[in-house]
């Protein structure tokens, strides 16, 4: 873009984009500039929000497992952590597309999880135990 225009929108203050202060989903922001012959112009673009903010993606440990991923909706998990647990995957819009509570292992888990009726796109497969959560990213690409 060029230099001297300014951005507005929803979560815009300053000319910087503040997620918290857009909200949680999609929105368009708008970058206006006039050059010397007062010649309006402007770009815009989307910027979505992730409802997983805070939740970080557990990549550095091998407690949990997803394979394969990308998956066509059907996967295995392998969860390392004995103990009460529940399985929820969500999509990036928050939505849950899949739940399960109250799963009890005295060693390491291994699961199919099928989803295959769901769209395209990235899901976050979570994994609660009474201590802590591990989050993994997905990928269906089922057409």
């Amino acid at each position: 873009d060029p230099a001297g225009g300014e951005y507005s929108g929803p979560g815009v203050s300053n000319g910087m984009f503040d997620p918290e202060d857009a909200g949680l989903g999609t929105h368009d922001i708008t970058y206006t500039y006039a050059n010397g012959n007062d010649c309006e112009s402007f770009a815009l673009e989307t910027i979505y929000v992730d409802p997983c903010t805070g939740i970080f993606e557990n990549s550095g440990t091998d407690v949990l497992n997803i394979y394969p991923n990308p998956s066509s909706g059907s996967f295995n998990i392998e969860f390392r952590h004995p103990g009460n647990l529940s399985i929820k995957v969500v999509d990036v819009l928050g939505v849950t597309v899949f739940e399960e509570h109250g799963i009890s292992e005295n060693g390491d888990l291994k699961k199919t999880i099928n989803i295959k009726n769901t769209e395209n796109g990235i899901y976050f497969v979570i994994v609660q135990t009474k201590e802590e959560t591990f989050v993994k990213k997905l990928k269906i690409l089922s057409r």
